[in-house]
């Protein structure tokens, strides 16, 4: 009789061991898939800001290239450009739009050469 409640009472030990591994086992896998999912979503996370910075950092290029085109306002007051003349012969004369857009960088370049 006491063999018998010896087994029984090792059998139910041995059973709330095995449960208690089964949901230690449980538990662990549950924490790693957590850890798994949040490491994910991390880098979901990363990658649209990363995406996002590089949108911004594109739109900020593009308005520094339209910047450099552009003469700065002070230099651009300092030399006005002249009205073109009516008559064709003078405009045929005249340099191109583009030369005179040369002109005005070279006479800038020089004035903040001339400054420093």
């Amino acid at each position: 009789k006491e063999l018998e409640e010896r087994k029984e009472l090792e059998e139910r030990k041995e059973l709330e061991e095995r449960k208690e591994v089964e949901t230690n086992k449980g538990e662990e896998t549950k924490r790693e898939e957590k850890t798994e999912k949040e490491q994910l979503e991390n880098e979901e996370e990363r990658l649209t800001s990363n995406q996002e910075n590089e949108k911004t950092q594109g739109k900020l290029m593009e308005g520094r290239t339209k910047e450099a085109r552009s003469p700065p306002s002070s230099h651009s007051r300092s030399l006005p450009v002249p009205p073109l003349p009516l008559s064709t012969e003078k405009q045929s004369s005249l340099r191109t739009e583009e030369d005179e857009t040369q002109g005005l960088r070279d006479l800038e370049r020089d004035e903040v050469k001339g400054t420093e």
